[in-house]
């Protein structure tokens, strides 16, 4: 597969460089698009990812200019609003550092990526925000005295279920979560669990990151095992042991399987 990966930094080319594809190119600082466009015409890729940050119309005539060139191609636009467009929920590990403003309220935080069912003739209804806080924090069983509760101030697990709710509220259709259970209390996990199954039993795709081998062994259909940054093996859940998940995880090395 080439690629070609438009960024403003070198963080997401190294990512793919790490043994994941067989060739990556990256165009650095390219906002206008200009190098990446020669780059298309000259080349023929087979996925081109923009990792750059411009406005929504500019970026996607970008995405469109560059699919004129390479008609095979698949483009993804991950820019400021890209992400989200695309259908791509992040749930971070950093729950308080990185996945909530905890400052804001618990709606403020539920509604912040989708505002689109509240606006009307360019105005947020506080209302209509309102009312769908209260039925996510329903939904979801969130601790708090209303959805007007900073998140500062809830447990951890409810904090995580309002990251989650937000996703779910986003109307993501791949969901990435990054150790989603670490910190947590045993009902809380049990939540997600049934989060995820539920999501899955829907049609779209749960990626969950975790280093606790007998969740993985129990939540996943299939587990990806990586070694400092390469991907060692893929398999279904019940081609894997927790000694085999060790043993690839430290050596880098897939073990014959049980």
């Amino acid at each position: 597969m080439r690629v070609l990966v438009v960024e403003d930094s070198r963080r997401l080319a190294g990512i793919i460089k790490r043994g994941l594809l067989e060739e990556a190119y990256t165009v650095d600082n390219a906002y206008d698009g200009e190098e990446a466009q020669y780059m298309a015409e000259s080349t023929p890729f087979d996925l081109i990812v923009l990792d750059i940050m411009l406005p929504k119309k500019d970026g996607l005539a970008v995405c469109r200019d560059l699919r004129a060139k390479n008609v095979n191609a698949l483009v993804l636009y991950l820019g400021n609003f890209g992400m989200i467009a695309a259908g791509l929920g992040y749930l971070s590990e950093d729950r308080q550092g990185e996945g909530l403003a905890l400052s804001r309220s618990i709606v403020d935080n539920l509604t912040l990526s989708r505002f689109e069912p509240f606006v009307r003739f360019g105005w947020l209804s506080l209302k209509r925000q309102r009312q769908a806080g209260w039925e996510w924090v329903r939904r979801m069983n969130i601790k708090a005295r209303s959805p007007l509760q900073e998140v500062a101030h809830l447990s951890g697990g409810n904090q995580q279920k309002v990251a989650l709710a937000r996703l779910l509220h986003q109307n993501a259709e791949i969901f990435l979560m990054d150790e989603p259970t670490r910190g947590i209390d045993i009902g809380s996990k049990s939540q997600i669990y049934e989060c995820m199954s539920g999501l899955a039993k829907e049609g779209k795709s749960v990626l969950f990151v975790s280093s606790y081998f007998p969740e993985l062994l129990g939540v996943c259909d299939r587990i990806a095992v990586f070694h400092r940054g390469q991907l060692v093996d893929t398999r279904p859940s019940p081609g894997w042991t927790e000694e085999s998940l060790l043993a690839a995880a430290t050596t880098g090395r897939a073990a014959a399987e049980p």
